[in-house]
């Protein structure tokens, strides 16, 4: 079992939901839940849709985050830097 699949069922026991945000691009392991996340096609070939309660938002944007957060969000996974691919940092965002 991954340390990502352990905060999935974390999340899920202590706030009693499993709502949870995804960045596109994420690369969070290799267990069906985690796969099931994934933007990657290559991945998720063979697997379906995304497990419930799971939102996947544009990786470095804001708005799109804040939009997807509801009351129920028991959780955000993020990468701070998404690695899979090349490093890859969030874009800043000037004021």
């Amino acid at each position: 079992m991954s340390r990502t699949t352990d905060f999935i069922r974390l999340a899920e026991h202590y706030c009693r939901s499993l709502e949870g945000i995804v960045c596109e691009g994420n690369s969070h392991g290799q267990t069906l839940a985690v796969i099931s996340f994934s933007t990657t096609p290559e991945y998720k070939k063979g697997f379906g849709s995304c497990i419930l309660g799971f939102t996947i938002v544009p990786y470095g944007e804001l708005q799109p985050l804040e939009n997807a957060i509801t009351p129920n969000t028991a959780a955000f996974l993020v990468e701070p830097i998404q690695g899979e691919a090349g490093i890859i940092l969030p874009q800043h965002e000037s004021a």
